[in-house]
C-alpha cells in the first residue's frame, strides 16, 4: 500500500530519502479493509478500508512535510489508502462481501519498475513500527 508516491528519483538521492523515511515513527495499528473497487482508466481491481484510521492519515500528512521539507516531489493529490489486487482485469460483474484486518507492522521504501511482463517490485529499506 503507498503511502507516498514518489514517481522518479535519481539514485544519487536514495540515501536522503532513506534518512528521511528512517526518522518518522509510525505507532502500530491495524487497517480493516472491506471495500473492493475497480478503477476502468487502468483496469485495477483494489481494496481499501471502509474509513482511514487516523494513525494512517496522520502518518501520510507527517512524512508528506518531512519529504517537502528535504526537497523531495511527490504526488499531491488526496491520500487513497488501498492494495491493488489483480492488474488489467476486466470490470467485475459483482463485488464479493469480505472483510479483513491487516496489522501495520512496518513500513518501506520500494522500487517500482515497469517492464515487458508488467511491474516488479523491490523492497530497498524498512522500518518497524514504533512500539
Amino acid at each position: 500500500m503507498t503511502l507516498v508516491f514518489l514517481g522518479d528519483v535519481a539514485r544519487g538521492k536514495i540515501p536522503a530519502l532513506e534518512e528521511v523515511a528512517a526518522a518518522q515513527r509510525l505507532p502500530a495499528f491495524s487497517i480493516g479493509f472491506g471495500a473492493v473497487r475497480y478503477w476502468r482508466h487502468n483496469r485495477i481491481v483494489w481494496v481499501a478500508p471502509h474509513t482511514v484510521p487516523p494513525p494512517l492519515s496522520d502518518f501520510v500528512a507527517v512524512l508528506e512535510g518531512a519529504l517537502e521539507d528535504a526537497g523531495f516531489d511527490f504526488d499531491r493529490r488526496p491520500y487513497v489508502p488501498h492494495a491493488t489486487l489483480l492488474r488489467n482485469a476486466r470490470p467485475p460483474a459483482a463485488t464479493p462481501a469480505f472483510a479483513f484486518d491487516w496489522p501495520v507492522r512496518d513500513f518501506a521504501l520500494v522500487e517500482a519498475a515497469r517492464d515487458e511482463r508488467g511491474v516488479a517490485y523491490q523492497t530497498l529499506a524498512c522500518w518497524d513500527v514504533a512500539a
